[in-house]
């Protein structure tokens, strides 16, 4: 049985912000600083921002991760000769849970766990077996209301429960009858009765994690619209925002609170 979902609005993500003249003697309000290479930054391909509870903000890029204090950056780049160090050059996700731990994952690197105190990444998982491959990807992170924190990778889904011990999500298969191994999961994002979606490149779906059942979720998709789901956002309001990709834009649905609460 599949989830369907009802359009309920079709929006234009990454909007460009183009300055607006009513006049000739009006001229843009908004005022914006800019920063590169030259200003310190370790490369100019941002793939994601966060700020955690401190109030740094951490910008993962295509050559390392950078932590911006308002003045100056202070990048951490990946060296293979340097265990100490970040386990990858492309950032795809960084994430602090409710413990305060800051993870970074990472592109063909893996899990990173940044050590505050010392300054250094710690790779915890390293000789798990999910993560013997430097060719695993870490692409997304969610945590569960008690905790649990489910990882995204270019293969599978992993979850580390709250006593630290990694394991691959292998969901029943009852409701829905092929392999969600070998997947690749973009997103991951926890609804407000604790279930979580999931975002792939073949598609939406749902996971209980009290049934360990999945199932895929329809979307209202038109023939030529890829299948491929690049955002899952949840608003104030409990509603989940579901971004996709198609002829060269982004559309935005809309699945309504009123829909699963």
């Amino acid at each position: 049985m599949k989830t369907k979902v009802f359009l309920l609005s079709v929006a234009v993500l990454f909007i460009t912000i183009v300055p607006v003249t009513y006049s000739q003697k009006k001229t843009n309000f908004l005022s914006f600083d800019y920063y590169s290479q030259e200003s310190g930054l370790p490369n100019n391909q941002i793939q994601c921002i966060y700020q955690d509870r401190k109030g740094w903000i951490w910008l993962g890029t295509s050559q390392g991760i950078s932590r911006f204090d308002g003045y100056r950056f202070e990048n951490f780049i990946n060296n293979p000769d340097d265990t100490a160090n970040l386990s990858g050059n492309l950032v795809r996700v960084i994430f602090e849970d409710r413990k305060g731990n800051l993870l970074v994952g990472t592109e063909n690197g893996g899990l990173n766990v940044f050590d505050r105190e010392k300054e250094r990444f710690l790779h915890p998982y390293g000789n798990n077996p999910e993560f013997k491959s430097r060719d695993v990807s870490v692409n997304t992170i969610a945590e569960s209301t008690n905790g649990d924190l489910y990882i995204g990778t270019d293969q599978n889904i992993l979850v580390i429960d709250t006593a630290g011990i990694l394991k691959p999500v292998k969901p029943l298969t009852n409701q829905y009858p092929e392999s969600f191994s070998g997947t690749f999961v973009r997103a991951l994002q926890f609804d407000n009765r604790g279930n979580l979606w999931i975002g792939t490149n073949n598609g939406l779906f749902l996971y209980y994690p009290d049934r360990n059942l999945i199932e895929p979720v329809s979307l209202p998709l038109f023939n030529e619209q890829s299948r491929e789901i690049y955002e899952l956002f949840k608003d104030t309001d409990g509603s989940i925002w579901i971004g996709t990709y198609s002829n060269g834009i982004f559309i935005t649905f809309i699945l309504s609170r009123s829909q699963f609460n």
